[in-house]
């Protein structure tokens, strides 16, 4: 909810500034460090994220690592199926 409210103040101190149009008075206080916040931002930090966006953000850059676990003491059936698996990634 935070992120959604900053963004539609950065949005809207945007358009006054593209506009020639007056900050309005209740985005005052926070103007200068909003200003420095979009100036900041490029395209994928322009709009808000939310936590299922981040998990996959990267998703096209690299290839994502598949970890095989096992239990602490592995029976010889369960490593060797452990191995098995670590061989299809």
């Amino acid at each position: 909810a935070k992120e959604k409210v900053k963004h539609d103040r950065k949005k809207k101190i945007k358009e006054c500034l593209a506009e020639g149009k007056p900050i309005p008075t209740e985005l005052r206080e926070t103007e200068s460090e909003m200003r420095h916040e979009i100036d900041l931002d490029d395209e994928k930090t322009e709009a808000p994220t939310n936590f299922i966006d981040d998990e996959y953000a990267h998703g096209s850059e690299t290839e994502p690592k598949v970890i095989v676990t096992t239990s602490r003491d592995p029976s010889s059936r369960l490593a060797q199926f452990a191995k098995e698996v670590r061989l299809l990634f």
